[in-house]
């Protein structure tokens, strides 16, 4: 496929808000509900439950201007190898994720958050955070952040994150000013 053709397809998916979807396997407990009127007495003194495995799905939206400033901040501190990312990507981003794997988690729950107030909600996000941390693989990380990151313009993105980078550093730092009276 040519590049303007992923580019108008990707611009037709921000347009729709094309969602792409993956879900986390999770276990948790559910009470067992009892049969007989005996038994359920019984059971609310003393409950039994059983170990259940569900998912919770998530959705990686369309990035926008917002979120990509939020992630951008992020992207920077995870300082991933650029040599690296375009000769193997799923190498880079599994050392990335081994290294760092609080900033993939938050990277995540920034990218799956919809709402512009969950995303600054910072006890959402925590609990969003938590549940990526305890519940996926590291295959899974790997796969998410490469679905993550194929909704962006990787090499505008990178260059623009490098660029912010510099200028961060070039900045020039502000001397107090002494005062004449």
């Amino acid at each position: 496929m040519k590049k303007e053709d992923l580019t108008a397809i990707r611009m037709a998916d921000v347009i729709t808000e094309k969602a792409l979807e993956f879900s986390i396997d999770y276990s948790t407990m559910e009470k067992i509900k009892p049969n007989s009127l005996f038994k359920r007495l019984f059971s609310k003194i003393n409950p039994k439950y059983q170990s259940v495995t569900k998912q919770r799905k998530f959705k990686v939206f369309p990035l926008q201007l917002g979120r990509l400033q939020l992630l951008s901040k992020i992207y920077l501190q995870l300082e991933i190898d650029e040599k690296a990312w375009k000769e193997k990507p799923e190498i880079e981003i599994w050392r990335v994720c081994n290294e760092k794997t609080d900033l993939i988690c938050r990277f995540i729950a920034i990218a799956v958050t919809k709402d512009k107030s969950d995303v600054m909600n910072e006890d959402y996000l925590n609990e969003v955070i938590e549940f990526i941390k305890t519940n996926c693989t590291p295959q899974d990380f790997v796969q998410v952040m490469l679905m993550i990151l194929q909704q962006i313009d990787l090499v505008n993105f990178t260059n623009a994150m490098l660029l912010m980078k510099l200028l961060r550093l070039n900045e020039p730092k502000q001397k107090k000013a002494k005062s004449i009276a």
